[in-house]
């Protein structure tokens, strides 16, 4: 039953009148002025989206504001109540959003054109009463100047009484915020048809291809169907707030039609108008609608005399009583926090859900949390090395627009996101050649545009097109370095049977031809085609192997060639005979990467070696258990990401942040989330999930230490500089100073999984750390499990219980612990010997280096970042690679975590001792320990305890693995079966389906959508 609504009671002699309404003599001069769609997109969300709460969308479609001043000369109700009350005069000016209603932000179809009175000024109280009561007009009242009746237009103006300054010192008067003049001496107005005036204007506005942007393939008659009809429908917020202010009791989205009645005359005025907009923080009109402040000439000036009626209106949404859902999300990671901006994105999330996020310790972040070092002159400190892909589509996608939201100054550190990212083109494989390190350098070409306006789609096109140019490409080079004939002979053979596809798939031989018509069609692949193909690759490689095994040995250049030659055509029959095109990457998982490569016929002393495979082993930790010698990737999986990486980066292959990766990413995502109103507590370590009959109906919580009484909420963020960032221990200022005493002098973690806190507390306190015990129905409705894979066991054992497909994701995804370390120096690269110099001038990101360090990175564009005082180091360096731990143990082993430390150290130093002088040629026999910049001055190999170094062995820091057969076994965010758990992170089923930012951006997005339907599109979530 539907709930009902008491009777408007209209006291004795009241002035309110109901609908219909007829308006005669309205005599109306409107124009249109230029704003910004992105300003009147925001108004428009604000009045209308945010109402809406997802049940339809409100789309801007101009961005010309139609901007009339209307006196009407008479206006009477014609309800039989009100007929006999009287008549009224009113003028009002209005400035009207030409907006689109829609189904979603995302679906293109307009199911019906609204023009929404973003601003309304009047000279009559009682209209501005009777307006705002029955329609929700936002009628406010002015001053005005406008021509009378048969007067020429010289002049417009509008003085709302407002506040022009907020200041406590500003009183209310009549400012001007709009004035428009004539240019010239004016025109006498000729008067047209109706129907001429409506050519003309029509033929006007679509000269103005920027008018109507949405509408530019729209014919005439669907242009004259949205624009010129007798009835005119109008869309308003209507709401009345409670005595708090704070609060509606009433909020509803309505519409009422005004319908034309007669045209009594209409003009084209034939003279330039000049508008000059005022600034007024009341009407702030260059935020609302975007036009700038001062002048601009006004599009298309009109002056109509008309009859009209104002009909009954209707509520679309009645957003008066409402129901939150309670969202808990727990973990701050890429995943859950992207989960959290998705949910808060849409307007009026407010009114639909609350979110909660609980993070043990003192910062969000997850593997890629970094902090500042208060000791180390506010040094940034990371787990390890964060580089971002240039096709991370739906990653660079979020984090442009979190620069847009944060609207930091120009003026400020990092103030946009082209500050906060620059790509990077250059990077190095290292290879062991007889005991002799050789560099290998690339140079990527930059693309244009930026990562997130891309489709990260990998299309059968980009695929053939990309591995035969490379071919092309290689072989042409390998042909300038010989001269044999009967190896031209071979290449000409294979370009004859493949290589058609190059000019565009035009005047291709059969093979290719026949391909892509049967993938076009998406039939099967024929037998003979895959036989011609698998042919002709074999004998280029019988050649290539034959003429070239004695002489790469010898040559670098030569021998590159070679390899990335036979690289590429393994690639090419591997994906013909095993039906990739058909089937997806996928198909071939079973195989491991090297597994698969062997298999189709790489050459195994040259290729399966090389840096160029083992180069992406050592960049996704692929090892079990941290082990080298057991080198374990899907081969599809990195199959998928090669092509990505190579044909869909935007700008550069990679992106290098400009700061810490806390500061860079999770600082403004703290920021705006906070802004937009989710909850975050901090301290909060999940202990257990409680399931029962497929539910969660608890979460079990222990508060890690107490935030100062005086401190309302825990601020966690420091000032490096003037960029908010994360510091490396807690802002112990903030917590209960007993309780950080203890922390400080027990040197204790709050993030450790391997930890003693709660003895220590117990033993101190004499009472267990506090607990507490999130209730379904009560605290929650949905709970969001953005902790990584490797925390399940530990905190959802009952879930696994429960849930076979959790369980068995748990048993088939494997983690690996890495280990990574930082040294700052005293010289730059020229003074440490690194040979190679990119030509833009960017510094090398290496990888496939001995281990156990195999990846390397100069990090110099971070110093200035730093605080340093005195003499700042010239160069730091990040290192990185997977870590060996055969098996974990149990949880109160608590020196476990310092011991792997310690092996990382020794791992380190030994690196630089006997190592590093293969990448640094000016280190000699021994690493110069002077080197190394240590403000306690200490000598010789003492000199490294200044730097930084970490063993990330806990639960929630592992990497997560893509073996051989496991992405068949990683679930759907719902996938658990348990109906309000959503589980999110890179190690849920997202097609990339590997441990990377983006996969983790993609869990987080597919987590909201499950949640709230937002976002709809999440780019790259299909093959081909």
């Amino acid at each position: 039953m539907e709930p009902l609504h008491p009777k408007y009671i209209y006291p004795l002699g009241s002035l309110m009148s109901r609908p219909p309404y007829i308006l005669n003599k309205a005599d109306m001069y409107g124009f249109f002025m230029k704003g910004k769609v992105k300003n009147l997109q925001r108004s428009i969300d604000v009045c209308l989206n945010q109402v809406a709460c997802g049940r339809m969308y409100f789309k801007v479609l101009s961005p010309y504001v139609l901007t009339t001043f209307t006196s009407i000369a008479m206006c009477q109700s014609v309800n039989p109540e009100d007929w006999d009350k009287g008549w009224i005069k009113e003028t009002d000016i209005i400035t009207w959003v030409i907006v689109a209603l829609q189904n979603s932000s995302i679906d293109n179809h307009i199911n019906k054109v609204y023009f929404h009175p973003l601003h309304i000024w009047v000279d009559n109280s009682v209209a501005l009463i009777n307006g705002r009561e029955i329609f929700g007009y936002p009628k406010y009242m002015c001053e005005y100047e406008m021509p009378s009746y048969g007067e020429q237009l010289m002049k417009l103006s509008v003085s709302p009484l407002s506040l022009k300054t907020y200041s406590s010192n500003t009183e209310l008067a009549f400012n001007m915020v709009l004035k428009v003049d004539c240019h010239g001496k004016a025109k006498e107005e000729i008067q047209v048809s109706t129907n001429e005036a409506i050519s003309q204007i029509l033929h006007i506005l679509k000269d103005q291809s920027d008018f109507l942007p949405e509408l530019g393939g729209f014919s005439e008659e669907q242009l004259l169907g949205l624009v010129f009809k007798p009835i005119v429908d109008q869309v308003f917020l209507k709401q009345l707030p409670d005595t708090s202010g704070d609060m509606a009791v009433y909020q509803a989205i309505t519409v009422a039609p005004a319908k034309i009645n007669k045209i009594h005359s209409v003009t084209l005025l034939e003279n330039d108008f000049i508008a000059t907009i005022f600034q007024n923080d009341s009407f702030p009109l260059n935020e609302s609608l975007g036009v700038d402040l001062g002048q601009q000439m006004v599009f298309l000036p009109y002056h109509l005399n008309f009859d009209f009626e104002l009909l009954h209106g209707e509520v679309l949404v009645d957003n008066s009583l409402l129901k939150k859902q309670r969202i808990v999300i727990l973990g701050g990671g890429v995943a859950a926090i992207t989960a959290a901006m998705c949910l808060t994105e849409q307007p009026g999330w407010q009114d639909r859900y609350e979110v909660d996020i609980y993070q043990m310790g003192w910062r969000i972040g997850g593997k890629g949390a970094s902090g500042r070092n208060a000791d180390q002159s506010h040094r940034i400190e990371e787990h390890g090395l964060h580089i971002w892909l240039g096709f991370y589509e739906n990653a660079f996608s979020i984090i442009r627009k979190v620069y847009e939201e944060l609207k930091r100054p120009a003026s400020s550190p990092l103030s946009s996101f082209l500050d906060a990212f620059k790509p990077q083109i250059f990077f190095v494989l290292q290879e062991n050649i007889d005991g002799n390190s050789v560099s290998w350098p690339f140079q990527f070409p930059k693309s244009s545009g930026l990562p997130g306006d891309g489709t990260e789609t990998v299309t059968l096109k980009k695929i053939v097109m990309e591995i035969l140019s490379w071919i092309r490409k290689w072989l042409s080079e390998m042909d300038d370095l010989t001269d044999e004939a009967e190896l031209k002979t071979a290449t000409q053979r294979f370009k004859r049977h493949c290589c058609g596809c190059l000019d565009h798939l035009e005047g291709a031989r059969k093979v290719v031809s026949t391909l892509r018509k049967k993938f076009d069609s998406n039939r099967h692949v024929h037998k003979d085609d895959e036989l011609i193909t698998e042919s002709a690759v074999n004998r280029l490689r019988e050649k290539l192997e034959r003429k070239f095994s004695r002489k790469i040995e010898k040559y670098n250049k030569l021998r590159h060639l070679y390899i990335l030659s036979d690289y590429a055509l393994t690639i090419v029959k591997g994906m013909f005979v095993d039906k990739v095109f058909e089937n997806g990457f996928d198909i071939i998982n079973e195989y491991d990467y090297i597994e698969w490569l062997t298999r189709h016929g790489a050459n195994k002393t040259h290729t399966i070696p090389s840096p160029i495979v083992k180069g992406f082993y050592d960049m996704f930790f692929a090892y079990e258990s941290g082990d080298f010698d057991k080198p374990n990737i899907e081969a599809g999986t990195i199959l998928r990401i090669i092509f990505l990486m190579t044909s869909c980066y935007q700008g550069g292959i990679m992106w290098k942040m400009q700061a810490g990766m806390g500061d860079v990413v999770f600082a403004p995502f703290y920021e705006i989330l906070k802004n937009r109103g989710a909850n975050f507590h901090f301290f909060n370590r999940v202990d257990n999930l409680v399931c029962k009959d497929d539910s969660i109906v608890a979460i079990e919580i222990t508060e890690q230490v107490e935030v100062q009484c005086s401190s309302t909420h825990y601020s966690p963020l420091v000032d490096v500089k003037g960029l908010p960032c994360w510091p490396s221990t807690p802002n112990y200022d903030q917590l209960n100073p007993k309780q950080a005493n203890v922390l400080k002098e027990n040197k204790v973690n709050l993030e450790d999984f391997w930890s003693n806190w709660d003895q220590i507390y117990q033993k101190e306190f004499g009472k267990p750390l506090p607990t507490k015990r999130l209730v379904k129905g009560t605290d929650f409705d949905k709970v969001i499990f953005g902790l990584s894979i490797g925390s399940v066991p530990h905190v959802a054992s009952e879930v696994m219980a429960q849930s076979r497909p959790l369980s068995l994701a748990v048993e088939k995804l494997q983690t690996v612990a890495t280990q990574a370390h930082q040294i700052w120096l005293d010289k730059d690269l020229d003074d440490l010997g690194w040979p190679i110099t990119a030509s833009d001038g960017e510094e090398p990101i290496l990888t496939s280096f001995m281990e156990p360090f195999d990846t390397w990175a100069s990090m110099d564009q971070l110093l200035d970042k730093e605080d340093w005082k005195g003499d700042k180091p010239k160069n730091v360096s990040y290192f990185c690679s997977a870590l060996l731990v055969d098996k974990y143990p149990d949880r109160n082993d608590i020196d476990f975590p310092q011991r792997k430390r310690q092996e990382v150290k020794a791992n380190a130093i030994g690196q630089l001792n006997t190592q590093i002088h293969s990448l640094w040629r000016n280190v000699g026999k021994s690493f110069p320990w002077q080197w190394l910049h240590d403000s306690k001055d200490k000598k010789g190999e003492a000199r490294f305890d200044s730097q930084y170094w970490r063993a990330n062995v806990d639960p929630s820091e592992r990497y997560v693995l893509s073996v051989k057969g496991s992405s068949k076994y990683r679930i759907e965010t719902n996938g658990t079966g348990i109906d309000n758990l959503y589980v999110t992170g890179d190690w849920i089923k997202t097609r990339i389906n590997s441990g990377c930012v983006e996969a983790a951006t993609m869990a987080g997005m597919q987590t909201s959508r499950a949640i709230c339907g937002h976002p709809k599109l999440i780019r790259g979530e299909m093959d081909f």
